[in-house]
């Protein structure tokens, strides 16, 4: 064989295996929870400021962030807001958690390679043909489940009534909280 062509055999296991170690690649990189974080690609939160004492905050999970952590970072996100804005306390006005259910599809994906080949016969005449081999991976459906929490926080200076039900200090949350979040 002459050293200077490429096996075709060789160059579809080779395309075979780049082909697994992208999606491998790929999975790995996107099935880390949600860190707590400014929204980006992979969820994170984000406020609106409403007026000078009121902001809805969001906060958005992937896959891989459970409800729990959702509201938690959620939560966080509000005492931190208010702190930094000079309050003491913050009532949750309005506040919801859902559940984004979605179905993704993958591809499928096809590999081949074709050769021609020719021959002679036994009675001396010229055959020509092609010859195909390959692979296929299916295409594949699997489910994601999301949370997605948002609120509408009042921000307050001085104690917090003991009437505030929903009503949290911000200083406690930051401490208590933030000592479980991984930054």
């Amino acid at each position: 064989m002459n050293p200077n062509t490429t096996n075709p055999a060789r160059k579809t296991r080779t395309n075979r295996w780049t082909g697994r170690l992208a999606a491998v690649a790929l999975l790995a990189l996107c099935s880390c929870a949600t860190s707590y974080g400014a929204k980006g690609l992979f969820g994170g939160f984000e406020e609106t400021r409403i007026d000078a004492t009121t902001m809805r905050v969001h906060f958005q999970g992937n896959g891989f962030t459970s409800k729990q952590k959702v509201e938690t970072y959620t939560l966080l996100r509000c005492a931190e807001l208010t702190q930094e804005a000079g309050y003491d306390w913050f009532l949750i006005v309005d506040g919801d958690t859902e559940l984004n259910d979605t179905q993704v599809h993958s591809g499928s994906f096809n590999q081949s390679h074709t050769s021609g080949v020719a021959g002679v016969n036994s009675l001396g005449n010229v055959n020509y043909g092609e010859t195909t081999n390959g692979w296929t991976s299916p295409s594949t459906t699997f489910n994601v489940r999301k949370y997605d929490a948002s609120v509408i926080m009042k921000m307050f200076r001085g104690e917090k009534p003991a009437e505030a039900h929903n009503g949290y200090v911000a200083a406690e949350i930051v401490q208590y909280l933030g000592a479980q979040v991984k930054r």
